[in-house]
Order: structure tokens, then C-alpha cells, then sequence
């Protein structure tokens, strides 16, 4: 896990099993107006929800130990007013229906454009203040 706290800025959370997409999400988020904090345990990120800061999380789909959609109906357990999102290689409709049923607000595409994974990074830290 990385983070840099300066306890001022929203914080936003990603979660993914792969080093290297945390690797980049940080690379293309690195000058963002917000805490940026990766972690590839579901855990660790239940653990950041539970001390209240967390701003909005991001959860991988198909991580091994527990899928985004269980992650965030746990979050949205624990701290409701945390804005979600999913991340996702595969937007099929099963994935749809799930973001739906967890309450995820946005679903997020792998790959990527980092214009517009910025602005809309940057949409739901703002509805969440």
C-alpha cells in the first residue's frame, strides 16, 4: 500500500490485485487534486474504510480473495456515505446488473483513457463532498 496523508485532501481508494495496474493508476493519477492510496488486499481497504476518510473506492471485479462487488457491499455496510465504483476488463451485462445490486454508482473500463479516468475520478470526489 502507498499513501501520502496529509489529512487535508479527499481521499481516494484503489483496490486491485495487480501491482502493475496500481502501478499505473498511480502514474496517471499522480497529480490529482486528492490522497491517493492503492492497496491489493480487500482487508487493508476495509481497514482505511473503518478509519472514516475514504472518499470514494475503487474495487477491481475479479480479484482472487473477494470480488469488487462483495468489497463494496461491505463498504457501503460499514460507511455509507463512501462513493463507489468498480473496475472492470470484462463491462458484460452480468457485471451491470451486480454494480446495480452492490450499489456502485460508476462502473470503470480496463484499459483506460487517463484524460478521462481523471475527470471522472474527479466527478465523483466532488459528489462526495
Amino acid at each position: 500500500m502507498k499513501h501520502d496523508d496529509d489529512g487535508k485532501r479527499p481521499l481516494v481508494l484503489f483496490v486491485d490485485d495487480e501491482r502493475p495496474v496500481l502501478d499505473s493508476l498511480r502514474r496517471a493519477l499522480k497529480s490529482e487534486p486528492y490522497e491517493l492510496v492503492t492497496t491489493q488486499s480487500p482487508d487493508m481497504a476495509l481497514a482505511w474504510i473503518d478509519e472514516g476518510r475514504v472518499s470514494l473506492i475503487v474495487a477491481d471485479q475479479m480479484m482472487p480473495s473477494m470480488s469488487g462487488v462483495d468489497l463494496l457491499r461491505e463498504v457501503r455496510a460499514r460507511s455509507p456515505g463512501t462513493t463507489c465504483a468498480l473496475l472492470t476488463a470484462w463491462p458484460d451485462t452480468a457485471a451491470i446488473l451486480e454494480r446495480r445490486r452492490g450499489g456502485v454508482e460508476r462502473l470503470l473500463t480496463k484499459p483506460w483513457r487517463s484524460e478521462e479516468l481523471k475527470a471522472t475520478v474527479r466527478q465523483l470526489v466532488a459528489r462526495h463532498s
